[in-house]
C-alpha cells in the first residue's frame, strides 16, 4: 500500500493538487558543471593534500530562460563518514535546476579524520563562495538557500542556524560575505545530539566518542534557533528509525517559538534515506511542495514591499485633544503629547506598539526606551516633532549635555520604526555661527542631533522620514538601521556614529555654510573594524543652495572617538548621484584629542573603509583619493551583507 501523507504546516496552507514542478521537468535541462575548492590552496584545518583533504563544490548552472536568479548550495548526507553525493547531490542539483535554480554540491570533509569545526567551517565557506562568485553565475546573492539531507541537513541547519557575517575587512574578498543563507530545506535531518533521539552515528563522527554535555547541546540545532534563522521546509517519516521524526518536530518547535516561518510536512511511510523518492507517488510530493515553498520563499527581495507587523492603532496623539490624556475615542486612547503616549505604551510589548502622530508640531524632548516601538506621522510635512539642544545646552544636574544629550528624539532599544514625519533640531546654527569670537553669547559646542539610536537600537526602520539639523543630524551608534525614501539635512559630519545603516533611495541635502573652500562633511563613520557600516545606494548627495560653492562638501571623514584605534570607519557609495558641491578628493582628514602630551592625532582617509561604486552626477568624478570598488568587491557591500539578514518590512 502506498504511503499517506501528514502536512503540518506554518506560514502557508497546501493544497494537494498536480504540482508545476512535474510538468517543468519533462523538458530536458543542459548540466553544465565547474567543480571549485572551497579554498585557493589549503584549506584551514587540512590534515594533508589527498581529494578527502580538500573540500570542494560542483556547479551546476540552471541554463536560459529557465533560470530565476535563485540558488541553493546541497549538502549530501552520510552521518558524517561517507557522502551520498549520488542521489542526494547530483539528483537534487538536477531537479533544482528543472526549478530553475543554479545548484552547488559541497563535498565536505568527513569524520573520524576530520571533526567538528571543519564541517562547519565548509558549510559557511560554501555559503560565502557562492555570494561571492553570484555575479559570474547569473545568482542574486540575496536568493540563496542552503539543502541538506540526513547529516548534512545538520550541517545545513548548522549554517542557517550559525552562520556569521562576513568580515568586511579580510583580505580575502570571500570572507567579507555573509554565510547566512537566505532559505533552508531540510530532509529527514539529524537535529539533536542529545538523548534519546540522536543519531549516534552522526555524533561520533562530528564531535567524538564522549563529547561535553555543552558541546551537546551546543551543537543541537534545536537550541541554535533564533529570529535571523531564515525560513525552513522540513521533510520527514514517522517510519524513519535511523533518525527519528523527533528531530524534525524539535527543531519545527523551536523554529515556531522564534516566529521562524517554517513548514513541515510528516509522512506515514518513508525509510531514511528516500532521496527525492522517484518511486513513490506519495513520499515524491515532497519535492513540489518544496520547489513551491522555495518560489515563494525567495521570489521577493530582501527588503520586503508590504507591512509585517500589526497595523492595529494602539495610541493616537494629537495635539489640539481637549480631554485629558488616555481618554478613549472611539476606542482608542488619545493623548496630548508624545512622551505621553510612550510612557503610557507596555514596557516590553511582544508585537509593535502603534502610536500614530496627527498633523502638528511638537515641541518634546523624547526618549523612547521600550522595544517595538512604531511611531507614524500625518506625512513628514505634516508632523513635525522639534526641539533645540545642542551640545553647550546646560545640563539639569549640571555641565552641559554633550553632543550624545542633545537629541530630539532618541530611540535605545530594539525595533523601532519612524514613519511619515520630521524631526528637527531647531536650534539656531547659523545665527550662533555669524557671532564673532569674542560675543560672549556665542555657544562654542553647537551641534546638535535631530535623532539619536544608540544603546540597545537595532532593527530600526525610517521611512519617509526627514530630520533636519546642522552639525550632527542623525546620530546612528548601535545596531542595524534601514532608511529609506528620506531626507536627511546638515553641513558637518551630519551622518555619524557606528551602526550598520543603509541609506536606500534616499536625498542627503548639504547645507551652505557660506564658504568657498569647506562647506562641511556628509559622513564621519566610526564603525568598528569587526562590523560593516554605512551603506548609501540609489540615493541622491544634494546641496541645499544653487549657488553653494562647488567642490566644497567632502563625502566623509573618520572618525575615531577617544582616538580609538578599533573605529576603523566603513561608509560605501553605490548607485549614488552627485551634485557637483562634492568634493573632487571625495574624503578629509579627521583628528581626535589632545593627547595627555596636547598633540592631536590625525586619522587619514585612506586608512578608513571609504569607497564608491557606481556615482553619477557633476560630482563623481575620477581621482586618485577615490577609491572605486570593483565588480565583484562591490557585491561584498549589498542591503543583505549589511543589515545582516534582516528583511525590514517597509510599506511602498
Amino acid at each position: 500500500m502506498k504511503s499517506s501523507p501528514t502536512l503540518i504546516t506554518f506560514a502557508a496552507t497546501l493544497v494537494l493538487a498536480p504540482l508545476p514542478l512535474h510538468a517543468r521537468t519533462n523538458t530536458p535541462v543542459s548540466y553544465t558543471q565547474d567543480v571549485l575548492p572551497l579554498w585557493d590552496g589549503v584549506a584551514p584545518g587540512a590534515l594533508g593534500t589527498a581529494p578527502a583533504d580538500v573540500p570542494t563544490m560542483a556547479v551546476y548552472r540552471a541554463t536560459g530562460d529557465r533560470a530565476t536568479g535563485a540558488a541553493a548550495v546541497i549538502f549530501p548526507g552520510g552521518g558524517y563518514q561517507h557522502l551520498a553525493t549520488e542521489k542526494e547531490g547530483v539528483k537534487v542539483a538536477q531537479w533544482l535546476n528543472g526549478q530553475g535554480v543554479t545548484a552547488f554540491v559541497v563535498t565536505y570533509r568527513l569524520g573520524p579524520r576530520y571533526q567538528h569545526p571543519i564541517m562547519e567551517q565548509d558549510g559557511q565557506r560554501a555559503v560565502r563562495l557562492v555570494r561571492a562568485r553570484a555575479a559570474r553565475y547569473g545568482i542574486n546573492p540575496s536568493r540563496i538557500a542552503v539543502v541538506g539531507f540526513s547529516a548534512g541537513g545538520h550541517l545545513a541547519g548548522t549554517v542557517a542556524t550559525r552562520g556569521t557575517s562576513g568580515n568586511s575587512t579580510a583580505s580575502d574578498p570571500v570572507e567579507r560575505m555573509s554565510a547566512r543563507p537566505d532559505a533552508a530545506i531540510l530532509v529527514y535531518p539529524v537535529v539533536t545530539m542529545q538523548a534519546p533521539h540522536a543519531h549516534t552515528g552522526s555524533r561520533t563522527n562530528l564531535l567524538g566518542v564522549q563529547p561535553l554535555p555543552a558541546v551537546l547541546r551546543e551543537m543541537s540545532l534545536e537550541t541554535q534557533v533564533s529570529t535571523q534563522t531564515p525560513p525552513t521546509f522540513l521533510v520527514a517519516s514517522t517510519e524513519d528509525r535511523s533518525v527519528p521524526v523527533e528531530n524534525s518536530l524539535a527543531l519545527y518547535s523551536a523554529l515556531r517559538a522564534a516566529q521562524v516561518p517554517v513548514e513541515l510536512h510528516v509522512y506515514e511511510r518513508g525509510r531514511h534515506g528516500f532521496g527525492l523518492a522517484p518511486d513513490d507517488a506519495v513520499l515524491s510530493t515532497w519535492t513540489g511542495h518544496a520547489a513551491d515553498w522555495l518560489s515563494r520563499t525567495l521570489r521577493e527581495p530582501r527588503i520586503a514591499t508590504t507591512p509585517t507587523a500589526d497595523t492595529t492603532t494602539h495610541a493616537v496623539v494629537d495635539a489640539r485633544h481637549r480631554g485629558a490624556n488616555g481618554d478613549s475615542v472611539r476606542g482608542v486612547p488619545v493623548y496630548r503629547t508624545i512622551n505621553a503616549a510612550v510612557a503610557a505604551a507596555p514596557n516590553f510589548p511582544l508585537t509593535p506598539y502603534l502610536i500614530r502622530i496627527r498633523a502638528g508640531r511638537y515641541a518634546e524632548k523624547i526618549s523612547v526606551d521600550k522595544p517595538n516601538i512604531r511611531m507614524v506621522g500625518a506625512g513628514r510635512d505634516s508632523t513635525v516633532i522639534t526641539w533645540s539642544d545642542i551640545a553647550g545646552t546646560p545640563a539639569p544636574g549640571g555641565g552641559t549635555l554633550g553632543t550624545r544629550g542633545s537629541w530630539t528624539l532618541r530611540a535605545t532599544q530594539p525595533d523601532f520604526r519612524l514613519e511619515h514625519l520630521t524631526v528637527e533640531n531647531a536650534f539656531d546654527y547659523n545665527s550662533n555661527a555669524r557671532k564673532a569670537n569674542e560675543d560672549t553669547t556665542k555657544i562654542r559646542d553647537a551641534q546638535g542631533l535631530a535623532l539619536a539610536l544608540t544603546d540597545r537600537s537595532d532593527r530600526a526602520v525610517l521611512n519617509d522620514v526627514v530630520l533636519l539639523g546642522h552639525q550632527d543630524t542623525f546620530f546612528a551608534d548601535a545596531g542595524r538601521t534601514y532608511v529609506t525614501r528620506s531626507r536627511i539635512d546638515g553641513n558637518v559630519d551630519f551622518i555619524f556614529g557606528a551602526g550598520r545603516v543603509v541609506f536606500d533611495d534616499c536625498d542627503i541635502i548639504s547645507l551652505d555654510r557660506g564658504s568657498t573652500s569647506n562647506n562641511g562633511y556628509i559622513a564621519a563613520p566610526s564603525t568598528d573594524v569587526s562590523t560593516y557600516g554605512m551603506l548609501f545606494i540609489r540615493s541622491r548627495l544634494k546641496k541645499a543652495s544653487p549657488s553653494m560653492a562647488p567642490n566644497t562638501v567632502s563625502l566623509g571623514r573618520p572618525w575615531h572617538p577617544g582616538g580609538n584605534p578599533r573605529a576603523v570607519g566603513m561608509a560605501i557609495f553605490v548607485d549614488t548621484w552627485m551634485d557637483d558641491h562634492i568634493s573632487s578628493k571625495g574624503w578629509d582628514r579627521m583628528s581626535a584629542g589632545p593627547t595627555a602630551n596636547g598633540e592631536r592625532i590625525w586619522f587619514e582617509p585612506q586608512h578608513a573603509r571609504f569607497a564608491e561604486y557606481g556615482s553619477k552626477g557633476p560630482g563623481a568624478v575620477a581621482s586618485p583619493s577615490r577609491r572605486v570598488l570593483s565588480d565583484g568587491d562591490a557585491l561584498t557591500y549589498s542591503i543583505d551583507l549589511v543589515l545582516d539578514g534582516w528583511k525590514p518590512g517597509v510599506t511602498r
